[in-house]
């Protein structure tokens, strides 16, 4: 790791965090995915017309 400067360290930080923050939103979302599909299924069926 020596040979590589500060200013690239630091950019590969920054990228692998960028990364690992795109990666925990489409957890996120996956898992607010699932949260919904699973209410409708513990829901019973409502028609949506008020």
């Amino acid at each position: 790791m020596n040979h590589l400067s500060q200013a690239t360290l630091k950019q590969m930080k920054i990228m692998i965090q960028a990364r690992n923050k795109e990666e925990n939103l489409e957890i996120q979302l996956e898992h607010n995915h699932l949260d919904l599909v699973t209410e409708k299924r513990k829901q019973p069926y409502r028609s949506t017309t008020i």
